[in-house]
């Protein structure tokens, strides 16, 4: 005699069940996959190469972190149209995908950071060092007081996340490690 599967109360139970539960999940993902088309479509219609911030403008006010890491994406395989003022605007968005829940974005994060990071940090220790050898009259600028204080804050939630299993987690010491080295 064949054992019988327990039935709890979220299990279809007939094939109208099963139809009415498909037919839900697929609203919710039409919705979803809408959404994220419409988001795309106004980032798309805000991108120019001559000035991408405007295009990161439109895509931070949306909060749709999909959109957001597709965007970071595109901007990692044309890191020459970041800006420091750009990076003063993504590095805190950038913390902010470190809570996500799917490792890609978090992944994405930390490569949009490490070249952040190549990109600009050796600007802001020249600066740095300019106003250590000269005194008080060189001043770093609020967008690389901006990157340096992002940096860091990235780094920070970077220890408590250093003991990530995986590709992840290797990823994450790595550049916690280069972050750190400056």
């Amino acid at each position: 005699m064949p054992l019988a599967m327990p039935v709890d109360a979220s299990t279809p139970r007939t094939d109208s069940d099963i139809m009415d539960a498909i037919l839900f999940r697929h609203a919710s993902i039409e919705n979803i996959l809408s959404s994220r088309l419409s988001n795309l479509r106004l980032a798309r219609d805000a991108w120019s190469e001559t000035n991408p911030k405007a295009s990161l403008e439109t895509i931070l006010a949306m909060h749709d972190n999909s959109v957001f890491v597709d965007f970071l994406r595109i901007l990692v395989l044309k890191p020459r149209i970041v800006t420091l003022d750009m990076a003063a605007q993504l590095i805190p968005a950038l913390c902010g995908l470190l809570f996500e829940i799917y490792e890609d974005y978090i992944q994405t994060a930390c490569m949009m950071v490490q070249l952040l990071h190549r990109s600009f940090a050796g600007v802001i220790a020249d600066t740095l060092q300019a106003a250590h050898l000269y005194g008080s009259g060189v001043d770093i600028t609020f967008e690389e007081r901006a990157c340096l204080e992002g940096f860091g804050q990235f780094a920070g939630i970077l220890r408590d996340m250093r003991d990530y299993p995986g590709k992840l987690g290797q990823t994450i010491r790595d550049l916690l490690s280069e972050l750190d080295s400056h």
